[in-house]
């Protein structure tokens, strides 16, 4: 968590190691010029913990441009209050469903590196993605990788400090890209990958020290000979891709109890995602389902009052079908609000969300086959109406949208147009590595930042292949627990309510 982190490095002997400026070096006085420059316009915004450490990091990632910097951290305040960030790790983690964290667990942190740093192993190749894209909601993907791997890298940070007496600032990772080929490769797995690179770039910029890549596929050797010309030096530096056996090199970044006993250490091995049981699939969890005939369509309706939340989970089979989503008023066809524009969403492809409803009237769900002239459709879903009494639960979801830009009415003010992007606009190769100068277009299809949809006041959609959540093991702080699963304790075929 950052502001646990914060008290502990504000204080002597960590407060007296010099700020680096992100290429090696220490901040110059011009440098430092625009930081206090910086401290002074932001300061109506932060916390009194928020130093000069915390704000630079910020500055590093635009180049020391103090207007993009000042855009950049204003958005990355007002969403760690739309997500609730700054809830406890325990909150955190029980916002994310259990079969999640087993099944698409983030990178495990296995010791620490010689000179201290937390030392992560990443195993992205070992991953059931067919089986992630159809039981894991990509939102709760994004959060665990995003946000709550993020927050505990911070808290073990600290402890690092504590432990070593010295700054401890940054993280070491170690992914071993093994087994990695075509079949993680699809739209939607990239996507998400894409979506965490955001998250952790627009919120976590100059976190990493290290990334190191390990058993790369020839796809992996490709295209960093594609991106490399166009990174940044503080960037080239970061990676490092080591082919054939990577034992010799990572015993001089960490020492024996510290490496995992497959790379040639005495540390426990990272778990394992093992295939995800088809009883977690999705489709297996949705209660309802509908035919609509061709050329006609299906709407299925919700009467709702004033602080109502309403959720929905819908999955078409075998072919596309039209979807959206309205607020109408009271005993009328007049729309209060849209809260899900009109659109074909695939087969397979699931889409999930909530809403919160500030008036009386009628939610209507729109399933469309109008279009289709041969095919009938089969659409199975799950929508749910949660009374204004009943307690959201903890950490709940918001839309892809949502998670990535913050979309909130707070008091930080009107950001720039030109400066909503993100942070360095081009990661997409690792979400743990700031590509830096790579244009935002040139992502493989990822929700860009300078383009995000339209407010919604509080509200949550948007595509998800996803299914659902079984019981979790209790975890200690120091470490993300991958707990162990139980069938019959489904938690996600509901979803999630309120808005993080």
């Amino acid at each position: 968590m950052v502001e646990p982190f914060m008290h502990v490095i504000n204080t002597p002997p960590y407060s007296q190691t010099p700020l680096g400026n992100g290429d090696g070096g220490i901040v110059t006085d011009a440098q430092h010029s625009i930081l206090k420059d910086m401290m002074i316009k932001m300061k109506p915004f932060l916390k009194p913990f928020h130093s000069e450490r915390f704000v630079v990091r910020y500055l590093i990632a635009q180049n020391f441009h103090e207007d993009p910097a000042i855009a950049m951290l204003k958005r990355h305040l007002e969403w760690r209050e739309s997500v609730g960030a700054d809830a406890g790790i325990d909150e955190l983690r029980e916002s994310i469903p259990p079969h999640v964290q087993t099944y698409c667990p983030p990178p495990q942190l296995t010791g620490e590196t010689r000179a201290g740093n937390p030392l992560y192993f990443d195993c992205p190749g070992r991953l059931d993605v067919a089986g992630v894209l159809k039981a894991c909601v990509p939102e709760d993907i994004v959060r665990y990788h995003g946000l709550v791997f993020m927050e505990q890298a911070y808290l073990t940070m600290k402890q690092q400090s504590i432990k070593h007496e010295k700054l401890v600032d940054k993280i070491v990772v170690v992914s071993d890209m093994g087994g990695w080929g075509m079949k993680q490769m699809t739209r939607p797995f990239l996507n998400i990958i894409g979506d965490i690179t955001r998250v952790r770039t627009d919120n976590y910029p100059q976190i990493l020290s290290k990334m190191i890549i390990i058993n790369p596929p020839t796809i992996i050797g490709i295209c960093w000979s594609l991106i490399k010309p166009f990174l940044r030096e503080r960037t080239r530096k970061k990676i490092e891709i080591i082919k054939g056996n990577p034992s010799t090199r990572l015993q001089e970044i960490a020492t024996p109890d510290n490496l995992p006993k497959r790379y040639g250490g005495t540390a426990t091995d990272p778990a394992t995602p093992g295939t995800i049981p088809q009883e977690f699939y999705f489709e297996n969890q949705l209660k309802e389902s509908v035919t609509i005939k061709k050329g006609h369509s299906h709407t299925i309706s919700k009467e709702v009052s004033p602080g109502d939340t309403v959720k929905w989970q819908v999955l078409p089979q075998g072919r596309d079908i039209g979807f959206q989503v309205d607020h109408m008023q009271p005993s009328s066809s007049t729309p209060l609000e849209q809260i899900v524009a009109p659109a074909r969403i695939s087969p397979g492809v699931l889409q999930a969300g909530s809403h919160s409803c500030a008036s009386n009237g009628t939610i209507e769900f729109k399933l469309d086959n109008s279009f289709s002239y041969i095919h009938s459709k089969t659409v199975r879903f799950n929508i749910d109406v949660q009374p204004a009494a009943a307690k959201p639960p903890v950490g709940p979801l918001r839309s892809r949208a949502s998670l990535l830009s913050g979309e909130i009415a707070t008091s930080i003010g009107e950001i720039p147009t030109e400066y909503v992007a993100s942070s360095s606009d081009d990661e997409f190769l690792d979400p743990m590595v700031d590509w830096e100068g790579m244009p935002t277009s040139s992502t493989f299809g990822h929700f860009s930042a300078r383009d995000p949809p339209a407010p919604r006041r509080q509200s949550t959609h948007d595509t998800a292949d996803a299914a659902t959540g079984a019981a979790t093991d209790a975890a200690s702080p120091d470490t993300l627990a991958v707990p162990q699963l139980n069938p019959e304790d489904r938690r996600g075929s509901h979803g999630y309510i309120a808005i993080v």
